[in-house]
Order: structure tokens, then sequence, then C-alpha cells
């Protein structure tokens, strides 16, 4: 679009360049049974009880209810693979989706834009494992994928048949539903700032309306599925400071260790430096690029029931920087610039593999703790502390990412705790009316201390909690002045985790 088509790299090499960075991106997948991915956890439990609606103490607990809402991408693809798979195989497979398709939708789009085959968006595997990956939002890593192929179909179909270029564009949007609302946002802008810079050439009035109702009629399905969709109730809206909003501009980068995230971000900044003035730019990109950065600076942190809104944007705008981008380098810096970002991903998958590496003695440990838990047991989940346990339980200036770990109570142990994602305006999963009263879908475990204070003044889930509940789980270690009640015998403890039993529960 931006650029007559040009021989590229030869195919063989290029092809083989590709699969290298793929393999490179599955490492990590291949070195722990559940990563440190905060939502992740709890994604796989609900696929578990799609899986296998007929399991007697599943059912007992949750109903699949199936209705048409956004966010439902795994929830349609996860289950067939559950009960075809070891469920944390199964798992493992579609987390990795989530971090390989927003690349291969950069790759996919730069190619399209180009017309040639290059190194360079190959760089943008960099930013597969950033810090909206690490906090689980699956879908709509997937949607951002879905969006940047959308993209790159439309871009190569347009130069055939505007037709089958609007019809990939609409598919791609239905698809984009299903992942997530804010990737089929991205989408259509990815869409306008094409046709924008497709007007700029020939600016007049009669080809504006044009183009506006060619984009009206390819958003058209996407936009009858967002009217009769389920979802939608809003939430509280939340702003970012403007500190928080200079640490979540680095979402790309953010990892479980400050300094690599630091020193990749330094690498990757210095390429694009570098290549800046030796360039040949997609004008499309540059609008997109722009129309994210003021919707960063203008967005909120949640809002209309979704969380981070702004921290996924530098997301996908490091995504479009790849793909918008065709350095034309002479000399020596094809290989100072390949060099840079070699070593940026190497660096990063490394960081995460070793990460992930280490999260295996925290997982042993926390399995062992959760063993003695039978099926159809209730478990009340606390923490010990605000800071996140083990090698891989936070990211800095970021999140904690082990809040969901105790869904591996439903997943491996068959037991109900508070915190399945079972929202009826995003999840296909209610909560029988015998364990609503002690559910909380929405929430988070509260601080340990909580459970001191007077029981009529606690949210509705912990309310008469030492009745209700069989088991107490608290996450990390619990100090020794924690207001641990006589009702309380601890079964087992680590310094992941501690397991008590409840002599007073039903």
């Amino acid at each position: 679009m931006d650029s007559a088509a040009r021989p590229g790299i030869d195919g063989r090499i290029w092809w083989a360049a590709f699969a290298l960075v793929a393999a490179l991106l599955a490492v990590p997948f291949f070195l722990v049974a559940v990563p440190p991915v905060l939502d992740y956890p709890n994604h796989l439990a609900r696929l578990t009880v799609l899986a296998f609606p007929d399991d007697p103490a599943l059912a007992a607990m949750y109903e699949p209810t199936w209705r048409l809402v956004p966010n439902l991408a795994i929830d349609l693809v996860g289950p067939p693979l559950v009960r075809l798979l070891p469920v944390h195989v199964a798992g493992r497979m579609l987390l990795a989706l989530a971090a390989f398709l927003p690349f291969a939708g950069a790759v996919a789009l730069h190619r399209a834009l180009f017309r040639r085959r290059a190194l360079w968006p190959l760089g943008a595997a960099i930013l597969a494992f950033n810090g909206v990956f690490l906090l689980g939002f699956v879908n709509f890593l997937y949607g951002a994928g879905v969006a940047l192929l959308g993209a790159a179909a439309f871009v190569a179909l347009s130069r055939r048949s505007r037709l089958a270029a609007a019809a990939a564009a609409s598919v791609a949007g239905i698809v984009a539903f299903f992942c997530h609302p804010l990737a089929l946002l991205f989408l259509w802008l990815l869409l306008a700032a094409m046709e924008l810079d497709a007007w700029l050439r020939l600016p007049t009035a009669q080809d504006a309306l044009r183009r506006v109702a060619w984009l009206a009629a390819i958003a058209a399905p996407a936009l009858l599925l967002l009217a009769l969709s389920a979802g939608g109730e809003g939430g509280a809206v939340v702003w970012s400071t403007p500190a928080r909003k200079a640490v979540d501009a680095l979402s790309p980068f953010l990892t479980y260790h400050q300094v690599a995230g630091v020193v990749v971000a330094a690498m990757v900044l210095t390429a694009f430096i570098l290549v800046a003035r030796r360039s040949v730019v997609s004008r499309a990109g540059l609008i997109a690029l722009a129309a994210i950065a003021l919707a960063f600076l203008a967005a909120p942190r949640a809002m209309l029931g979704g969380t981070f809104v702004d921290t996924r944007l530098p997301v996908l705008a490091g995504f479009i920087a790849f793909a918008a981008f065709m350095p034309r380098l002479t000399g020596r810096m094809p290989a100072i610039v390949g060099g840079l970002l070699g070593a940026a991903l190497v660096l990063r998958v490394g960081e995460v593999a070793v990460s992930w590496s280490s999260h295996r003695t925290d997982l042993a440990d926390f399995r062992a703790v959760i063993a003695p838990v039978e099926p159809g047991a209730t478990v009340l989940v606390v923490s010990a502390s605000s800071a996140g346990a083990g090698a891989a339980g936070e990211i800095p200036g970021l999140y904690r990412t082990d809040l969901h770990l105790p869904a591996l109570l439903l997943i491996e142990r068959r037991a109900f705790w508070p915190f399945l994602f079972a929202d009826p305006r995003q999840q296909p999963v209610t909560i029988r009316e015998s364990y609503a009263a002690i559910a909380a879908p929405l929430a988070e475990p509260q601080p340990l201390r909580t459970l001191a204070a007077d029981l009529a003044t606690l949210p509705g889930y912990l309310r008469d909690w030492p009745e209700r509940f069989d088991y107490l789980l608290v996450l990390g270690a619990p100090p020794d002045d924690a207001p641990i009640a006589a009702a309380l015998q601890l079964v087992r403890g680590s310094p992941i985790a501690s397991l008590f039993a409840i002599s007073g529960s039903r």
C-alpha cells in the first residue's frame, strides 16, 4: 500500500528465520505445567467446567450457560482441546496462541503493506511476552492478533477486489467481537487508518462519503452482534495518575524483572532510532499509532467492567510500529540492528524462561499444600501480604501474578473456591444457587487481616465464613501475629501458601 512491490529476502531464508523465532517463543511453555500468568489459571478452571459438564463435583457447583457475549474466544476453542489433551497441555497451547497471534499478525500486516518479505517485523516477537500477556488477558490478545491479520487481509485483497477485502474484514470483525470489544475497536481503527490514508491521496468529498459508507458496511455485522449481545453493564470508571500512565506506557516491556525490562526497552528503542531515517514508513500505520497514543492519554484504567484499559494500548502500538516500518539499511547497519533485536529477543525469552522454570518449585509446593482438599469441598482464599509470593509472583510496577493460582483447587481437586470467572455478562458459566452466596466472580482474595473484622461488616461472600467454608487457604506465609481464629487447624503450610481446616464449617 505504501511501497511498490520489490524483491525481498529469499523465501527459504525468511521462513527459516520465522520458524526459529517461533520455536524460541515456544521454549518457556515446555518448562512449567502452570505458567505464572495472572488470569490464566482462572480461565483454565472455567474451561475445565465447560469441558466436563457431567463431572459430579463440578456439576453440583457450576452450570454451563451459553449466551451471546463478547470474550467467548477461549471458551469456544478451549473445551474441545481440554477434552482431547491433558488439561495443562491444552492450557499451555491456548496460552501460547495468545503470545503468537499478535506477533504473526504484525508480520502479516507488514507483508501486506510493503508487499515483500523482510526480517525486520520478526522483531515483533520481542513484544510477545508483554505485561498484558503476563496479566493473562488471553481473549484480548487473541483479538489483537485477529485485528492485525484482518487488516493485513484487507490491505492485500484490496489490490484485487474491494468486495473480497470487505468480506474478509467483516469476518475478522465478527471473530474480533468474540475475542474482545477493544480488539474489535482496534480492527476498526486499522481499517479507518487505511481508508484515510487512501483518501488523502485524492481528497474529495465524494470519495470521503464512499469510504465512510464502505467502512460502515464492513462494521455492520459486528455492530449487530454488539447490539444483540447480553454483556455491557457498566462498572466504575477509574482514572490513572500521571505516574501510573508513565509505567503503563512501558507495558510492552514489563516483565518479572525491572532491569531486564528496561534493558530490552532500551535495545528496541535504539533499533528504532537507527532505522528511523532509513525506512519507508506506512502512513496508515502512523495514523493508527497517533490515534492509539491519543487514546492512551485519554483512556481510563477501568471502565465498563474492564480493567487495565489504558495499559493494553501501548502493546497494540508496539505491534503496529513493527508492522509500519520498512528499513532500507546498507553497510553494517543490518547486522547492528539485527544484532540488537536478536539480543533483545533472546534476553526477553531467556528471562521469562528462567522465571517460569523457577516457578516449578513454587508450583510443586502449592500443589502439596492443597493436596488434602477433597472433591466438593469449599475453600476460602485470602492473601497474607500485598506482594506476590514465589520466584515469579509479581510484575513489578504492574501487578502480582499469583492471585488466581488457587484455581488449581477446581482444576485438580474439584473443589469450590469463590473467584471463578463466572460473570454471566462475560462468561458462559453460572454458579449454582446453593453456592452463589459464597461466590465473588469479579473479586480477588482479601487480605488475611480482613477476617478479624466484625463478620457483619464483611463482603457478602465472607459473612459467616467459618460456617460456610471447609478450608481456608492463605497465599503466602502468615505472619506470627496473623488473626487466625481458634476454629482453624493448620493442615499443611509452606512459604507459598498455608491450608487450614475450619472446624466450625458445615
